[in-house]
């Protein structure tokens, strides 16, 4: 079915998701009667006065996850017209998610990598640390939790002739009762308790998925695909449920040829940026004039809200439910724009010098931006609410630069809550295993480096208690789930984990829920890889 631009499909087109084939356990898993409920962790010690609030901006484009923004940051989708597929139904709907705040950097333009994000989604989950009937476990060493292998599930390797991402993650999000996972083919959604297929959505013939929102919208994303030379449609999907609502053709640049996919371990394709917040799924696409596009759906139906053009070319993007930021750049002038959501019309516009440069737009409220130099780490840029420039951050602390978040050497891991920007270092001998950073947002300033890990961390998210971190070895590829102070950065145990887990020098989307622990394989996961899901739960 061919359908006008900005004019969206009905539901029912698309039909709804596959019912899982067989129930078999994945492999590495006990039988779904052994899985233990869990036990709350040992309470955390009490945060100090002013401690930020749990806080977040919507992930950025796939990038990307990367995202974490809206944000990439970095889904599957259902059976579309024409799906050879026929579909069976939806399964009963699970609890609807909690917002999520992003974790890491989302892409832009062109060859994307997922980090879901993350802004993107990033990466990080959802409820309340130890709330919404807890999580926990057993005690282990010295007191603490212990986590236990639950199920896994492999990584599927691309046969001869497909594709290096064939079986790429390319979204992920976790619910109360699901784990959702989107790759170029389908995006299926696996039962927390053990691993069962709860459901799964292929994707239509001849075409395969680009990108994903990364953070829901009262538990609905947007899913970007299109052939093997486009991404021109748009679908989204309650996560819930499993049911598509609507698809839309969205602007979009033909890939340029002979670039062979099958040498590709990212997308070649132009993909797009998307972002589901609020009432609103935007999309950040260049079109076929190569000039880059904002437009604005309505996410109950599809309907086009806005769209603005600009042949100046827009750099880096982020939204929340009242304002789009994005930066401008038109010959040698530079500025970011703060525009209307509801509108698209231009709430106020600040220039900015060359090195203030928009690479990326890392969060709405608080406005932060990443600038990238050609030469050194770049710098991040602190706006005000009105947009005015309050503070230019270095990134790089005690010489020692941001740690990277994927293949894109200016994306990172971070999350921010408040007037607080977290950030982690890389690993540098004798000097940085890795650790975690906390900057003042009002002042610029560093306020603390985290003390007491064990091995390298990587964050998960921010509740009253703390930043949920998971630690993993070097060595035995055993983890640690640890919780770092938000008044002075000190680290503290939580619950320990199994050994030969993941990889320490891996990359990898982690979650935590009511005690439950899921890591997944990142997109540009090495093929030489085993897993692409692991769930830890504690032990009773």
């Amino acid at each position: 079915m061919t359908t006008p631009h900005g004019a969206p499909t009905p539901g029912p087109n698309w039909g709804g998701p596959q019912p899982p084939p067989s129930q078999q356990v994945p492999p590495g898993q006990p039988p779904a009667a052994s899985a233990p409920a869990g036990q709350p962790y040992p309470p955390p010690p009490q945060p100090p006065a002013g401690a930020p609030s749990p806080g977040g901006i919507p992930g950025q484009a796939p990038y990307p996850t990367v995202p974490g923004q809206p944000g990439a940051q970095p889904a599957g989708q259902q059976p579309y017209a024409g799906s050879p597929n026929p579909a069976f139904g939806a399964p009963p709907p699970a609890p609807k998610p909690s917002r999520r705040g992003p974790l890491l950097l989302l892409g832009a333009l062109g060859v994307v990598v997922l980090l879901v994000l993350a802004g993107a989604g990033i990466w990080v989950a959802a409820t309340q640390f130890g709330g919404d009937g807890g999580g926990g476990g057993g005690k282990g060493r010295g007191g603490i939790g212990t986590l236990k292998l639950a199920w896994s599930m492999d990584l599927k390797k691309p046969a001869e002739g497909e594709p290096n991402n064939a079986y790429a993650m390319l979204g992920s999000w976790m619910l109360d009762q699901t784990l959702v996972r989107a790759q170029h083919d389908k995006v299926t959604a696996f039962t927390l308790a053990d691993g069962k297929e709860a459901w799964s959505i292929p994707v239509p013939q001849g075409t395969t998925v680009c990108t994903t929102s990364p953070d829901p919208a009262d538990g609905v994303v947007a899913v970007v695909y299109g052939p093997k030379d486009r991404c021109d449609q748009m679908a989204t999907i309650d996560l819930n449920s499993g049911q598509r609502k609507w698809t839309v053709k969205i602007p979009f640049r033909v890939m340029e040829p002979d670039i062979p996919l099958s040498d590709m371990v990212l997308d070649p394709r132009p993909v797009p940026q998307v972002i589901t917040v609020g009432d609103s799924v935007l999309v950040y696409a260049e079109n076929k004039d190569y000039d880059r596009e904002i437009v604005v759906y309505s996410i109950t139906d599809g309907t086009r809200r806005w769209g603005t053009e600009d042949r100046c070319s827009f750099l880096g993007l982020n939204a929340d439910e009242k304002t789009v930021v994005v930066g401008q750049t038109c010959l040698d002038q530079y500025a970011v724009l703060g525009l209307d959501m509801a509108t698209g019309a231009e709430k106020w516009r600040t220039s900015l010098t060359k090195e203030q440069e928009v690479d990326r737009v890392l969060s709405v409220s608080p406005t932060i931006l990443a600038a990238d130099e050609a030469t050194g780490p770049g710098n991040l840029v602190v706006l005000d609410d009105a947009g005015k420039v309050m503070h230019t951050i270095p990134r790089i602390v005690d010489n020692v630069e941001f740690a990277k978040a994927g293949p894109d050497t200016f994306s990172f891991p971070y999350l921010v809550s408040d007037d607080t920007l977290y950030v982690q270092l890389d690993r540098k001998i004798d000097v940085s295993d890795g650790q975690i950073v906390a900057f003042d947002l009002k002042s610029g300033q560093v306020k603390w480096k985290s003390t007491g890990h064990t091995w390298k961390p990587t964050m998960i998210r921010i509740a009253d208690e703390g930043l949920l971190a998971l630690e993993a070895s070097p060595n035995d590829g055993s983890v640690r789930l640890v919780r770092v102070d938000l008044g002075s950065g000190k680290v503290s145990d939580v619950a320990q984990g199994p050994d030969g887990v993941i990889n320490a020098f891996d990359k990898y989307q982690m979650y935590e829920r009511n005690g439950t622990v899921a890591i997944m394989t990142a997109p540009w996961t090495p093929l030489e890889m085993e897993k692409a899901i692991w769930v830890l739960r504690p032990e009773s």
